[in-house]
């Protein structure tokens, strides 16, 4: 629990009173003493762990605050000046968030990220990756050959003859891809390269929408909710996911996060999420490079 290498894991307020109460009867002089509900022992005990709790809220806080895929508003903008980026007018934190990882791809995937940048000029794209491997060897992680580039874009825009025609000179770009790189993908097309006179086949795929099922679980003998709790947790989550790009986790950690950063009166909550309906789990939800979160109120379940 707390702060590791693979992120920040907050537990609940019942497992928090457990352990100070099993830490509690391993001391001599405690050992025995009766830790229930209603025991003097155990009020002390629920007492403390509501402020050891207080504590992991706030530490959850800074966290999310400090990282760019959970960071919003002001605090976005202070995280990315760090990096000599300020917001443009207009611009949503999902926009800036991934002109950032723009800047950050940039610096090591040279012509590669600018395929990237050029596609997400496209008003009928919501969202682009471009996954590469520059190596000689096969990148285990995205499944990419050596010197493969994958391109995923969203939404599905082959029904429209004049945005696919633009993508695709996009995709391909002023001086074709860069040496050596060879193009992966399920869709392809032939594009003819005027400028050259030579014809090419470019390769990608489209991202597909990912249904996600959330279920908030708040115990609400410890918090002062408002009236609209339910509503505005809901909002929270749907906000949270349609922010995420393509192939990006999700992670209920964050969400937890964000629900006692906007909606006041939480003490403790557990946040599970999955693929289907009624999810179990409060681990990650794994989305691959051609997946994008989506959801909705309905697939949010608020239990107060």
């Amino acid at each position: 629990m707390g702060l590791t290498s693979t992120g920040l894991t907050i537990p609940s307020l019942d497992d928090i009173q457990t352990d100070l109460a099993t830490s509690l009867s391993a001391q001599p002089a405690w050992s025995g003493v009766d830790t229930s509900a209603s025991s003097v022992a155990g009020q002390l005990l629920r007492a403390v762990a509501e402020q050891v709790y207080e504590a992991y809220s706030l530490m959850s806080s800074i966290y999310a605050a400090l990282d760019p895929e959970s960071a919003t508003g002001s605090q976005l903008d202070r995280l990315l000046a760090n990096a000599g980026l300020a917001r443009n007018s207009g611009e949503s934190d999902a926009e800036f968030r991934q002109r950032f990882y723009d800047l950050r791809s940039a610096a090591g995937a040279g012509s590669v990220s600018a395929i990237a940048a050029r596609l997400r000029q496209l008003d009928d794209l919501d969202d682009v990756a471009v996954a590469h491997n520059p190596t000689d060897y096969d990148d285990t992680e995205t499944g990419l050959g050596p010197h493969e580039m994958w391109v995923v874009a969203y939404p599905d825009i082959s029904g429209d003859a004049t945005a696919l025609a633009a993508f695709e000179a996009a995709l391909w770009g002023d001086t074709g891809l860069p040496a050596g790189v060879k193009m992966v993908g399920s869709e392809s097309a032939s594009y003819y390269d005027s400028e050259h006179e030579i014809t090419a086949t470019i390769r990608w795929d489209w991202a597909s929408d990912t249904d996600i099922y959330v279920d908030v679980t708040v115990d609400s003998s410890t918090s002062a909710l408002p009236g609209d709790a339910e509503d505005r947790i809901k909002t929270v989550v749907e906000d949270y996911i349609d922010g995420l790009v393509i192939g990006h986790d999700v992670l209920p950690d964050a969400i937890s996060a964000e629900i006692i950063d906007h909606v006041p009166g939480i003490r403790s909550l557990t946040v599970k999420a999955g693929r289907s309906a009624s999810p179990t789990s409060t681990d990650p939800v794994t989305i691959d490079l051609d997946e994008i979160s989506q959801t909705d109120s309905a697939k949010i379940t608020v239990t107060l």
